[in-house]
């Protein structure tokens, strides 16, 4: 069984749910070996750099700079195996993780472990007030915009000549 650390198979999980501590941080290599099994992201979510260039820039962090860089939320947490796969099932499918739960129930390490364990800046917080609504965590997709930048392409063009649509990423804001 992968899970089964006893077993001579690889781990298929991207996330391990490993407890850190400053001296047991995965190598950068480990880190890339897990970070590689996430599938290539839809061309709208990445977020102007291309697989490579995320290559390059994980390449070029050491183990040092990653030390330096964890927070202490992250060490020493241990996460369920719920949590292990539900964080598992959102880098397959590229999507957030809307975590939730009472004070001190573990959201804030299980982000912060899952950032260092991978080797990714921390998590992206969002500060829910009494005003905040759902509409407010979800994307807005500007197709108005999108409409008049393929009219004024056409116009240049002309409208019997095919053209290259504008890049969707342009169009969806958080």
């Amino acid at each position: 069984m992968p899970n089964d650390p006893t077993s001579d198979q690889p781990d298929p999980r991207i996330y391990r749910g490993l407890t850190l501590s400053a001296d047991s941080l995965p190598t950068p290599e480990d880190q890339k070996q897990h970070l590689s099994r996430i599938p290539p992201p839809p061309p709208w979510r990445t977020f102007g750099l291309s697989v490579e260039q995320w290559r390059e820039k994980a390449k070029s962090q050491n183990t040092q700079d990653i030390v330096r860089k964890i927070n202490p939320k992250a060490l020493g947490f241990v996460p369920s195996k719920q949590a292990v796969e539900l964080v598992n099932a959102a880098l397959c499918l590229r999507r957030p993780l809307l975590m939730e739960g009472n004070p001190g129930s573990g959201k804030t390490s299980l982000a912060y472990a899952v950032a260092a364990e991978l080797g990714l800046p921390g998590p992206y917080r969002w500060s829910i007030v009494s005003r905040t609504t759902l509409k407010d965590g979800l994307y807005a997709y500007d197709a108005i915009g999108r409409l008049q930048e393929v009219s004024l392409l056409r116009q240049q063009v002309g409208n019997t000549e095919r053209i290259k649509e504008p890049d969707i990423g342009n169009y969806l804001r958080l």
